[in-house]
């Protein structure tokens, strides 16, 4: 991409942020708005979105029911493009799978750097999990994928949206540069030809808690959506009841089975209040998670985290220095590490220092200052 020569990495510059949604749809808005809070402490920062993000929020229209993906791009390229002008943007920063294709056609334009934030599979699949229906991963998708993990009613849907990604690629690629948000992820985009994208993990608030060990039954803590991927249903069985108190926060399919099993289920809670009471933390995921907010979030409280060893999951968890990496599907495993950590609290706590000192390396100077090291290249 051709970038206009005037420009220079400083302090204080005009930053366009995009996110199609705003904070409370999940786990992207999270990081994203941690993030850009951190950058907005050295740089005048706006966010282009459909919804609301504070006083320099630049809002655009929100395309309903089944978007016609080529009218909703060329729509927030026209809309970016007057912002870049007007604001006098120096980088645009797209967050999102549904603003980066217009998002780099604008910057493109504008003769300014574009930079990605890739934070799911979405360019690699046509439901951004691959995760097939027989419950095994993919690494790439293609036709003849689709028809094994795609419902018959929902197949020409995402043989739809199959073909428009596969053509965005090109347009991917010409971003002057790609942030992924972990190796699972980067493997995953390499595969489909999305290439050079460097790793920086989603950061996390910094947590100014010490943890208090209580007595009595050990505590262990599921947080997340109660769905089949994400494996709670093969941990249920495997505890201890007499020493240890499963605790399921969240909500999901499972949630029926969850209320009717030796397990204290908890609702929809505050990640924070959860956390407070937890001992251990697990994280059994099926499907490869593309980063594992509750794994980090976990270790910032200074709790040890048992997790599934794929996706990003193995990028947080030292497996057997902040918690343990099994494979998802190895039940034996699982009981044996949950069984040790219950039994040890010498080794619960060690444990989880270690996991809160790991966990400072995703605070948000430090993750906001590896972006910015990105910024500076573009601006080379």
């Amino acid at each position: 991409m051709h970038i206009n020569g005037s420009l220079r990495y400083k302090l204080n510059m005009n930053l366009l942020y995009t996110s199609y949604f705003g904070l409370g749809k999940g786990g992207a808005e999270v990081s994203f708005k941690i993030l850009a809070d951190e950058m907005a402490k050295r740089h005048n920062v706006f966010v282009a979105s459909s919804e609301n993000w504070g006083p320099k929020t630049l809002k655009f229209m929100k395309f309903r029911r089944i978007p016609c993906f080529f009218m909703q791009e060329k729509y927030l390229e026209h809309f970016l493009l007057k912002q870049i002008k007007e604001k006098k943007i120096s980088i645009i920063h797209a967050n999102d799978r549904f603003t980066a294709v217009a998002a780099v056609n604008a910057a493109h334009r504008a003769g300014i750097p574009a930079v990605l934030h890739l934070r799911d599979y979405w360019f690699c699949c046509p439901k951004s999990s691959c995760y097939a229906r027989d419950g095994s991963n993919c690494e790439a998708c293609s036709l003849r994928q689709l028809v094994k993990c795609t419902k018959a009613w929902r197949l020409l849907w995402d043989f739809y949206k199959f073909r428009h990604t596969m053509r965005q690629w090109h347009t991917l690629n010409k971003a002057d540069a790609k942030i992924a948000i972990s190796a699972a992820v980067k493997r995953k985009l390499d595969i489909c030809g999305i290439k050079n994208a460097v790793v920086i993990s989603n950061p996390v608030k910094a947590i100014n808690y010490e943890k208090i060990w209580q007595k009595g039954k050990i505590r262990i803590l599921f947080l997340g959506k109660l769905d089949p991927s994400k494996g709670i249903q093969n941990i249920i069985p495997l505890i201890d009841y007499s020493k240890a108190e499963l605790l399921i926060a969240g909500y999901g399919p499972l949630e029926g089975m969850v209320k009717k099993s030796s397990a204290k289920f908890l609702g929809w809670r505050e990640p924070s209040e959860a956390y407070r009471q937890a001992d251990i933390v697990v994280v059994p995921s099926l499907w490869e998670e593309p980063f594992g907010r509750t794994a980090i979030e976990a270790m910032s409280y200074g709790i040890p985290v048992i997790a599934s060893d794929i996706g990003g999951l193995k990028d947080i968890v030292i497996d057997g220095k902040t918690g343990y990496l099994i494979e998802p599907r190895n039940t034996l495993e699982w009981k044996s590490k949950i069984s040790l950590l219950v039994n040890n609290p010498k080794l619960r706590q060690k444990m989880g220092k270690s996991a809160l000192n790991a966990a400072k390396q995703y605070s948000a100077a430090k993750i906001a200052k590896k972006v910015e090291e990105v910024y500076k290249k573009c601006a080379e």
